[in-house]
């Protein structure tokens, strides 16, 4: 059985000594809302993916439909955005 175990881990090792190493990828997709903003009753769901390493695009949706008697307020709006980050996707400052 050892024998057997010996010989399964140097044939792994052999399939995986030619093998192109691989970047981790911890994060290409974001997904966020606006707090603040709901605040004044507008909605605010975005979200963003990361298309190369320094590169993502942005999109965002507000919407805010306020009806009252003082008050009438009709807000719609869509966003779109690229952002070019300076070491990597989701790291640092863009």
């Amino acid at each position: 059985m050892k024998k057997q175990g010996i010989i399964l881990f140097m044939l792994l090792t052999a399939a995986l000594w030619g093998a192109p190493p691989r970047k981790a990828a911890a994060q290409i997709f974001a997904v966020r809302a606006n707090a603040l903003a709901a605040c004044s009753a507008t909605l605010n769901v975005g979200a963003e993916t990361a298309l190369t390493d320094n590169w993502s695009l942005e999109m965002s949706g507000y919407w805010n439909l306020v009806n009252t008697a003082s008050l009438s307020m009709n807000f719609h709006a869509v966003q779109l955005g690229g952002r070019y980050w300076f070491y990597e996707s989701f790291v640092g400052h863009f």
